[in-house]
């Protein structure tokens, strides 16, 4: 697609043609990340909340099954902080090094 030129409103609005839209895969209403670098502007779509939420969802159900059929799921608060305490003491450690 060749290079589209638009218009910055007065009110700092800038409206992308909807056949750049579509091609880009971005919807109506969709969240824009803008980074000026290098003096170019860079636009990235970024997930909506609720998609985050989602995939946040999905990695915790991801997590629990996985303790769950290592046994994880059956250890006491009390166990499972003495491991964390370990994990913590031994990072700590390797970063020391």
């Amino acid at each position: 697609m060749p290079p589209v030129v638009v218009r910055l409103q007065p009110n700092g609005h800038l409206i992308l043609p909807r056949a750049l839209r579509k091609r880009a895969g971005v919807a109506d209403g969709a969240r824009l990340e803008v980074v000026w670098r290098d003096g170019q502007f860079s636009m990235t779509p970024q997930a909506a909340p609720s998609e985050l939420l989602e995939q946040f969802g999905k990695a915790v159900d991801a997590l629990r099954q996985d303790a769950k059929e290592k046994g994880f799921d059956k250890l006491t608060k009390r166990e499972i902080n003495r491991m964390v305490a370990d994990v913590r003491r031994e990072m700590k450690e390797e970063r020391k090094r």
